[in-house]
């Protein structure tokens, strides 16, 4: 973040109940760097919250993107696309992606409340799929962020969509990570909340372990704290 100087573009996603912490997540951001630009994309009913959150608290000049007002051509869908996109998935697996939306987990399991429309064919869930991987697509070139930070909670396609994207245009991607210690938080750069520098230096630490040294002291006695604050 050193790079960064006085401003970065922040771009995040809003939710009923995520808007909160992105928000206050934003205002510290924008305290450390004064001059940062900061946009927020969601659907109407999403950005609802947050706008009635703004009259309260207008303390960050969002720059606001409405999903579902984004217009795209009327075209056949583009199964090359699909392709490069499947391509450059870690497992390779498109199908893989589009069983992590809720809707299909719900519809899969029998629910009633889910509707039938998206999955009356191969082709339709495609379509559903490809229109909001354009969608985002558009806002990302739109606003061109320098970090993009993945809501609390956020699952389904978007989320791989969103980590897929910024790969491909190598913008800084976090997500939100609980730690089960009071009062502290880490931001994980995938997905799967994986903290590879965690773990390296885990081996490192192993190679040289000796119970004789300061550091040793030191690292049982922040274990003892932290498992006294375990929640």
């Amino acid at each position: 973040m050193s790079s960064w100087r006085l401003g970065v573009r922040v771009l995040l996603s809003s939710g009923s109940w995520q808007h909160k912490t992105n928000h206050n997540f934003t205002k510290r951001i924008n305290e450390l760097y004064p001059d940062s630009k900061i946009a927020v994309f969601g659907s109407t009913s999403s950005l609802s919250f947050l706008r009635t959150l703004l009259l309260k608290d207008s303390d960050i000049k969002y720059e606001i993107f409405n999903v579902d007002d984004i217009n795209l051509m009327k075209t056949d869908l583009d199964y090359d696309e699909l392709r490069r996109f499947e391509e450059n998935l870690p497992n390779k697996s498109l199908w893989h992606v589009i069983a992590t939306n809720p809707k299909i987990s719900s519809f899969c399991h029998g629910s009633a409340i889910v509707g039938r429309k998206m999955f009356e064919s191969r082709e339709t869930i495609f379509s559903e799929f490809s229109e909001r991987l354009q969608k985002m697509k558009v806002i990302f070139e739109t606003f061109q962020p320098e970090l993009y930070i993945e809501s609390p909670g956020m699952d389904g396609w978007g989320a791989h969509i969103h980590q897929q994207i910024c790969k491909e245009r190598n913008i800084s991607y976090h997500v939100l990570a609980e730690t089960r210690v009071k009062n502290n938080f880490a931001f994980s750069d995938n997905i799967q909340y994986l903290f590879p520098q965690i773990e390296e230096s885990y081996f490192e630490l192993l190679d040289d372990y000796n119970e004789n040294t300061d550091t040793y002291a030191e690292a049982k006695q922040l274990y003892d704290d932290l498992q006294n604050e375990l929640e």
